[in-house]
């Protein structure tokens, strides 16, 4: 009986010092240790608890070098978002465009210096006031006004006009982007320039470029009857006197009459360059093969004094357009080609089109003299010419072409090299009904 109570009063001991282990354990105190009393099941017990207390240890030890570097990542992020913060508001604040945030109901809570200065109120007295206050009441405003208060667009384009403390009416061009905050609020950002001085500029270009083509419409009609009657003059004077003329006069009437055939060609130039894009113009389905064929049987009797190879493209596409432009525009282009030959080449013109999903494209090649890479820029320019081969014409022929690819919202340029050939193309838009 002694035995069994001193028998359970020693394992009592030792489950209460595991008991005591844990509890330190549990505490933090890793340090702790049990010394095996036997050679029993409590002694593997212990073995186990001291074995799991080394674990635990490293495991504490792991974690807490991990949280250590967890935390420094942590500062060293914040210090960088921070940072990125900091360079951002600097970067806003000093743009020269103008910045300027709004909630969705459109109040102001972020104005860069540029929007600051030109609307002419402090940064004060800008946060929290409504930015469709600044607005003009048009139809550009009501616009910006749906696009901050429409939960349905993530970005815009609007051009509108402010009105500002100290420089009157302003036209701004805004690029608008819907952001949300970290409660999930919407917010729009809006980047603006100050077209204003660029609408005057254009309004300016505008009225005298209109100016200029009335001035070329009274010019070259006024000139043209008279010029027309001096060549007739001319002729009569030429069959009535024809048997009293000498050589020299001849020479110098026909010289006279060349220069009044230049002049009436010139006259008529101007007259076509100042109509161009005044009033409607019939549109209709045009078969460009058909139309080009023409152009080329009209100036068959050159084509076979230079010998030039000529060939014209089957698959050309059927367009919409002014039968009378399109024949001005292809014409002018054609009779270029022909013009511009050179020697010891055997001559030859190609022309082709095709279309894309957006537009067709058309190009008529020459292997002819070419044209310099610095003239490009000035080709289309009235009056400009080639020096480099001495042919008739005024010099307008491809400021018409550019003109009537323009109005019909087309494109028209070149690539050539001087003494390689030139290639003109002209691009014409699907979209657009011409």
């Amino acid at each position: 009986m002694l035995v069994s109570l001193l028998l359970v009063e020693r394992l009592t001991n030792r489950i209460i010092l595991l008991k005591e282990g844990a509890e330190k354990v549990s505490a933090g105190d890793y340090s702790f240790k049990l010394a095996p009393k036997g050679n029993d099941e409590i002694d593997d017990l212990t073995k186990t608890f001291n074995k799991m207390t080394v674990e635990l240890k490293t495991m504490r030890a792991e974690l807490e070098n991990q949280n250590i570097q967890l935390e420094k990542k942590v500062d060293e992020r914040t210090k960088e978002l921070i940072a990125a913060k900091e360079f951002s508001e600097s970067v806003i604040s000093t743009a020269a465009s103008l910045v300027v945030g709004v909630d969705k109901e459109g109040d102001i809570f972020l104005a860069n210096s540029a929007f600051i200065d030109i609307i002419g109120y402090s940064n004060d007295e800008l946060v929290g006031s409504n930015l469709f206050g600044y607005f003009d009441h048009d139809a550009s405003g009501d616009s910006f006004r749906g696009f901050i208060l429409d939960d349905n667009i993530g970005a815009a384009h609007f051009d509108c006009v402010l009105r500002t403390k100290k420089h009157g009416r302003r036209t701004i061009s805004w690029e608008a982007a819907v952001i949300t905050d970290e409660e999930g609020e919407k917010l729009v950002i809006s980047i603006g320039q100050d077209i204003t001085e660029r609408i005057r500029l254009q309004e300016n270009l505008r009225e005298r470029r209109k100016e200029i083509e009335t001035f070329l419409y009274s010019v070259s009609h006024d000139l043209k009857n008279p010029t027309i009657s001096l060549i007739g003059l001319l002729d009569m004077f030429e069959q009535d006197s024809l048997k009293d003329i000498d050589d020299n006069g001849r020479f110098y009437l026909d010289r006279i009459k060349a220069n009044a055939g230049t002049i009436n060609e010139l006259l008529s130039g101007l007259l076509e360059v100042s109509r161009i894009g005044k009033g409607k113009e019939t549109k209709t389905l045009i078969d460009t093969h058909d139309l080009i064929n023409n152009i080329i049987k009209e100036n068959e009797l050159l084509i076979r004094e230079k010998k030039i190879d000529v060939h014209v493209d089957n698959n050309m596409p059927a367009i919409r357009f002014s039968k009378i432009r399109l024949y001005q525009v292809f014409s002018n282009l054609i009779k270029n080609a022909i013009k511009f030959t050179q020697l010891n080449v055997e001559p030859e013109i190609r022309i082709g089109g095709d279309e894309t999903e957006t537009e067709y494209l058309f190009y008529i090649f020459d292997n002819g003299i070419g044209i310099d890479e610095e003239y490009h820029a000035t080709i289309f320019e009235m009056f400009s010419r080639l020096m480099e081969k001495e042919v008739e014409g005024t010099g307008i022929g491809l400021t018409i072409v550019q003109r009537i690819i323009k109005d019909n919202g087309g494109r028209v340029w070149l690539k050539s090299r001087k003494g390689e050939g030139t290639t003109f193309y002209v691009a014409l838009p699907k979209e657009v009904d011409i």
